[in-house]
């Protein structure tokens, strides 16, 4: 991010970003588009299937009974439940499955580092002079597919306690070779004879998202004393002089609290805190002033590990004589090696004047460096470690809005009307059809056949018209999104763990383009399907709603509860998702450091503790789930048997029309295992709106437009 902003490279990153989203949502648009498709023709299967049915029976002048369309009707309505449902529920899940476990065999499959070539050297063979490191005729390369050789025909042996220093040109080849020996890139052809432990400093310092001293200790026991001559020796006591808190002060993710020399300085700490007898040291001197790298070189190489056998890489070359052996690199490959002696007297050919000499500081350059640390003080704060939560339901303008941004305010009540339309001419055409069985009168046919083609046609309307505006909605607050971080300023960057911003474009983003398509469609469909049956009902029995009134209040209760808990456990189980990808960016950015120092296990029970964190969270969803099933499966039963006693007393009675009393029985036992569903599809309406709710925090970051307006217009108003 600094790189674009300070290259104002915002607007065309953005361009970019808008080309990939827009091929993304034309594909997410056409898997939606077949999702409700098929939810459509579930829906609408029943009154397919009396269509057809009656249809034939009209051609063959044939009749049928009352009482067989009623079975007729309720065997259509379990098989839509059953059979039509978990097809159209496998042709949208089994592409999705067989995709993502293609893409993850894939990834397992992925060949891992071959380390047959490496062996294990033994420090205590041969006593002091023993070889501990042996490179023989070594060729490697970053990855196997590719033709060009990173390094060629290496030939290095370093004996215990030597200090070897690695010099050349910019590509020659130097960090390559210091990778090669933590097993980080692939042999192909030699040996290589190294400690299975070693310690090691990157060239480019990695900084975890802790104090300080966590840091240093990188999990390892505090020895006190060590890590007082640890301070001492990589010239960090003056930096902690000028932090808030010492060695407690955190360092934010990627060291984003610390200036370059403080991150290289850390690094080394960490690396010369263990015990370990080999220490590869990728050029920590670049990042440090000319005064800190001649007291890291007297303090750190010559003092406190001697003895211990030292890989340096450095482009300076004041230290190269103070050095045992010295390893010049080319292209690849080794144009010369030996001592300072033989080294020197051919130096300038052989590096060409790629390395630069060290210079002498002066009063006024430590000064300047102490100003500026001074300065800093106040700058440095606790870096943001958790996401804002919200607290509460969600505002139902948080609904409009976000339909809003789709077609405009009418977007969400236009909805309801396509909904509302579509199954008002459902349950119009099926008693129509019914009377028609009754009465015989091929008027009444006719009425049935277009009613029915009208009700077909509304729900594949209301289909697409929910597509397009959930799509376009999406997109526009996914493009607000982008927009606002990359005019947000530094300092958010900085603040913000990069698991939070994954979160809110990875999974949020999901959720939005996704899942709230068809949770949104599913539940208006069968919320009016049920409240069809509840009203049919209530016209056809009106004892009915003694009965119906108090469930409802019940319900209501239950389902209020249900929301509220559940609204609360959704926000946590999507704050506890953040950790685990920060986790996950921050070990992958260190992976060199944390294998090398054999601490991949930490690293993974780690992980494993930030997913579990995670899964609590989202099994207390599903149990939530389970608990509202339950009561709203008791509620329906009572409601069920309720309606079917009193329309069977009524019909017997004569009170009520024995079409009406059918039609009313068939449509609340068909209720009883949708309304589960509807219930639960509302409620994760309202958890899915917190990922919305989440995506609109997102979008209204303060940018640094608004920052720079502001000062500008205080220097109006103060001239």
């Amino acid at each position: 991010m600094k790189v674009i902003k300070m290259y104002n490279w915002e607007s065309t990153f953005l361009r970019l970003i808008q080309k990939i989203r827009d091929l993304e949502i034309k594909y997410i648009q056409y898997f939606s588009l077949i999702s409700l498709s098929l939810f459509s023709i579930q829906t609408v299967s029943t009154i397919f299937a009396l269509l057809v049915t009656l249809t034939i029976k009209y051609v063959k002048g044939e009749t049928m009974s009352i009482g067989n369309a009623y079975f007729f009707i309720s065997i259509a309505d379990s098989l839509r439940n059953g059979v039509i449902r978990s097809i159209t529920m496998v042709s949208k899940f089994v592409p999705q499955f067989t995709h993502s476990t293609k893409r993850i065999q894939d990834f397992l499959t992925t060949d891992d580092k071959d380390s047959d070539l490496y062996s294990s050297s033994s420090d205590t063979s041969d006593g002091s002079k023993a070889r501990i490191i042996e490179i023989s005729n070594v060729t490697s390369c970053w990855s196997k597919s590719t033709d060009s050789f990173t390094l060629q025909d290496i030939s290095i042996s370093v004996e215990k306690g030597q200090v070897v220093g690695i010099i050349g040109p910019v590509g020659a080849g130097k960090s390559s070779l210091i990778m090669t020996l933590v097993k980080e890139m692939d042999l192909i052809k030699g040996s290589i004879r190294v400690p299975e432990h070693v310690a090691f400093s990157s060239q480019i310092p990695w900084i975890f998202n802790g104090t300080m001293q966590e840091n240093i200790l990188f999990n390892r026991p505090l020895e006190k004393d060590r890590l007082h001559d640890v301070l001492h020796a990589c010239y960090l006591y003056p930096d902690l002089e000028v932090l808030p808190n010492g060695l407690d002060t955190l360092v934010g993710e990627r060291g984003v609290q610390l200036s370059g020399g403080q991150r290289a300085r850390l690094s080394l700490a960490r690396a010369v805190y263990g015990k370990e007898d080999i220490v590869l040291l990728d050029d920590p001197l670049s990042a440090v002033d000319t005064k800190c790298a001649h007291g890291i070189m007297n303090r750190l190489v010559k003092k406190f590990l001697s003895g211990k056998t030292i890989l340096l890489v450095t482009h300076n070359v004041n230290y190269l004589q103070e050095l045992d052996h010295i390893v010049v690199l080319k292209n690849g490959t080794i144009v010369e090696q030996g001592p300072w002696s033989k080294i020197s007297n051919n130096l300038d050919n052989l590096v060409a004047g790629e390395t630069t000499p060290g210079t002498v500081v002066g009063p006024g350059q430590s000064a300047k460096l102490k100003d500026v640390l001074s300065t800093s003080k106040s700058k440095l704060t606790r870096p943001k470690g958790e996401e804002d939560r919200k607290t509460g339901s969600i505002s139902k303008a948080t609904y409009f809005k976000f339909f809003a941004l789709g077609f405009g305010p009418p977007a969400l009540p236009l909805i309801v009307v396509f909904i509302a339309a579509a199954q008002t001419l459902k349950i119009i055409s099926e008693n129509t059809g019914l009377k028609w069985v009754r009465l015989n009168h091929y008027q009444d046919y006719y009425t049935f056949v277009i009613l029915s083609v009208a009700a077909v046609f509304a729900y594949f309307l209301f289909s697409y018209y929910v597509v397009f505006v959930t799509m376009r909605s999406s997109k526009r607050l996914h493009m607000k999104c982008i927009r606002a971080v990359l005019k947000s300023p530094l300092r958010y960057f900085d603040v913000t763990p990069i698991g939070s911003i994954i979160n809110r474009f990875s999974k949020d983003t999901f959720y939005m383009d996704e899942k709230i398509t068809f949770s949104f469609s599913s539940f208006f469909i069968i919320f009016l399907t049920f409240s069809a049956s509840m009203i049919l009902m209530t016209i056809a029995n009106y004892y009915f709603a003694l009965i119906l009134l108090p469930m409802m209040v019940l319900i209501g209760f239950i389902t209020r509860f249900y929301l509220k808990t559940s609204v609360e456990i959704r926000r946590l189980e999507s704050m506890q998702r953040s950790p685990a990808m920060s986790h996950i960016s921050e070990t992958l950015n260190g992976m060199c450091t944390i294998r090398s120092s054999n601490q991949l296990n930490l690293y993974q029970d780690k992980y494993y503790e930030l997913r579990d964190n995670h899964t609590s969270a989202n099994i207390i969803f599903l149990v939530l789930g389970r608990w509202l099933g339950q009561r709203l499966d008791f509620i329906m039963s009572i409601l069920a048997c309720a309606a079917s006693v009193s329309a069977i007393l009524l019909s017997y009675y004569r009170v009520l029309s024995p079409q009406l009393a059918g039609l009313a029985v068939v449509y609340i036992q068909g209720s009883i295992q949708r309304f589960q569903f509807c219930i639960r599809q509302g409620a994760e309406c309202e958890n899915l709106m917190t990922s919305i709710e989440r995506m609109f925090s997102l979008s209204n970051l303060e940018s640094e437009e608004s920052k720079l307006i502001t000062k500008m217009s205080l220097k109006v108003i103060s001239k």
